[in-house]
């Protein structure tokens, strides 16, 4: 469970629009209006608890990602996305217009989504020789040719 706490009488609870659904959409507590290829600021006001996993190899983060509505239909990306275990603050969701206009943001409006992940925490290690594979050192835009 990750527990949510509502900074502010203008938060509210993140939901799921579907129980299949990987991410739960996160609320603006504020309005803000964010110009033309230009990034602001949005408050949610909420802050959240992530659990610690028992597996000792495994620990959680939440991804902060951009909704697909928003993004197909007015060029709305999330910036910085990226909300760590020991994080306890207020969630602020950097947001990136993309478009020509300028983009309104109302308090309450759905601004992007938070999706719980799991991340192995195994150990980097240098190494001299990588293993071999189909792919190799192929590039951007290689796996399309």
């Amino acid at each position: 469970m990750i527990k949510v706490k509502l900074l502010t009488k203008t938060a509210k609870l993140p939901t799921k629009a579907h129980e299949s659904d990987a991410g739960f959409d996160i609320y603006a507590s504020e309005g803000i209006v964010i110009q033309p290829m230009s990034r602001g600021l949005v408050h949610t006001g909420i802050a959240i608890e992530i659990p610690k996993l028992q597996e000792s190899n495994k620990d959680l983060y939440v991804r902060i990602a951009p909704r697909s509505g928003l993004s197909a239909t007015y060029g709305i990306d999330i910036f910085a996305g990226v909300v760590d275990r020991g994080y306890t603050g207020e969630i602020i969701v950097c947001v990136f217009n993309s478009s020509k206009e300028r983009f309104v943001v109302k308090k309450g409006d759905k601004i992007a989504q938070m999706i719980p992940t799991v991340i192995y925490k195994d150990n980097i290690v240098e190494a001299s020789k990588l293993g071999e594979s189909k792919r190799g050192k192929k590039g951007f835009g290689s796996t399309d040719k």
